[in-house]
C-alpha cells in the first residue's frame, strides 16, 4: 500500500506536455505574390490559375476590375499537463494562439492586364 501510495505521489510531479500545431496550406503567399505579379504583364487568366478565384471583386471609381484576395489563419498551440495525481483530482490545459492576415489588392486596366497591386500582412 505505501508502495502504491509512492507511486502516486511521485507520479504526480511527472508531467506530459504535448504540442499541436495545426497547419495552414495555401498558395497564397508573400513569394508567391512576388513572382506571379508583375504590372503589366500578368493577366487575370494567370492569376486564375494560380489561385483560383478572388474572395472579393469590385470596381475602382475609374471602372477598373479590383480583385481582393485574402487568406487569414489562427495558429493554435495547445499544451497540457496531466500527472498521476493531478489526473485524478484535476487537469489543466493552455492554449496560445496567433491571428494571421494575408491579402492581396490587384487592380487590372482595359485588358484586364494587372495594372497595380498591393500586398498586405499582419500577426497579432
Amino acid at each position: 500500500m505505501r508502495l502504491f501510495i509512492s507511486l502516486v505521489f511521485v507520479s504526480s510531479f511527472w508531467g506530459c506536455q504535448t504540442t499541436q500545431e495545426v497547419p495552414q496550406k495555401s498558395n497564397l503567399t508573400a513569394g508567391s505574390a512576388k513572382t506571379l505579379l508583375v504590372k503589366g504583364q500578368t493577366t487575370q487568366a494567370d492569376i486564375l490559375k494560380a489561385w483560383g478565384s478572388p474572395n472579393i471583386v469590385t470596381q475602382s471609381s475609374t471602372g477598373e476590375a479590383v480583385w481582393t484576395y485574402s487568406k487569414q489563419s489562427y495558429d493554435t498551440k495547445n499544451s497540457s499537463f496531466a500527472g498521476g495525481l493531478f489526473v485524478i483530482a484535476a487537469g489543466s490545459a493552455v492554449s496560445k494562439g496567433a491571428t494571421s492576415s494575408f491579402d492581396v489588392i490587384i487592380t487590372f486596366d482595359e485588358n484586364d492586364i494587372v495594372k497595380d497591386f498591393s500586398v498586405t500582412s499582419t500577426q497579432f
